[in-house]
């Protein structure tokens, strides 16, 4: 290798940047865990988005199903339609992102 003379190191190496202490290490590899946690959060978030776009139509049609066999079996509409919102509004309390139906 070819050294220079001035700053008395080898030419070609000074523009990798190693952290020069235990420290700096430790903290490189830090933001390296910090930006792939960040990157695993915003890929679970899509992923759980996307499934949301197809689960609470189904979720809510099945809700409706459900209050559409007791309408026949009771034939009382006020309440079922009170229970309908009930069981959407506790579905709806038991997810972890925001949604809306």
């Amino acid at each position: 290798m070819v050294r220079d003379p001035i700053d008395n190191k080898e030419v070609g190496y000074d523009e990798i940047n190693h952290p020069s202490t235990f420290e700096g290490l430790e903290e490189k590899i830090l933001e390296y865990i910090m930006k792939l946690t960040k990157e695993q959060e915003e890929a679970d978030y899509n992923e759980n988005t996307r499934h949301r776009g197809w689960f609470f139509p189904l979720l809510k049609s099945s809700a409706k199903l459900m209050i559409c066999s007791k309408k026949a079996v009771n034939g009382n509409d006020l309440y079922l339609d009170k229970d309908l919102e009930n069981i959407i509004h506790a579905w709806s309390n038991q997810l972890p992102f925001p949604f809306s139906i």
